[in-house]
């Protein structure tokens, strides 16, 4: 901003209700309003909500980002899988999510095992794993 009496750029605000301004340079003052944006946003969109409090996609997101990244040539145990989320075993729907999962999925002694795919089907070719 300039100061309109002598053009220059050495002013400073002197009161922002009335948008009284002071030129360091003349000593004048003026009146100037600055429009500015709001500081803090208020509200959010449908995405941001989504992301924050959608609970279902919250659990989709969150395992499949896990199941995607689960290391080949290793297996874990269903509760590794739930940990590697941190939602917790009792988050809503997690039972029926990660049935989903048949491709990474086999069971031995009626635990749930999950890996990569290819693990998993190595594994269930030579009957480690149903």
């Amino acid at each position: 901003m300039n100061c309109v009496h002598c053009n220059s750029e050495k002013v400073r605000i002197k009161d922002r209700k009335t948008g009284r301004w002071y030129c360091n340079n003349c000593g004048k003052t003026f009146t100037q309003k600055v429009i500015s944006e709001p500081s803090k946003k208020i509200g959010m969109d449908l995405k941001e909500f989504t992301r924050k409090y959608d609970k279902e996609y919250i659990l989709n997101t969150k395992l499949a980002e896990v199941m995607k990244g689960l290391k080949k040539d290793m297996v874990y145990e269903r509760a590794d899988v739930v940990t590697l989320t941190g939602l917790g075993n009792s988050y809503p729907g997690m039972s029926g999510a990660l049935e989903k999962y048949t491709d990474q999925q086999g069971r031995a002694n009626s635990k749930t095992f999950y890996g990569h795919p290819d693990t998993i089907a190595e594994l269930k070719r030579t009957a480690k794993l149903t």
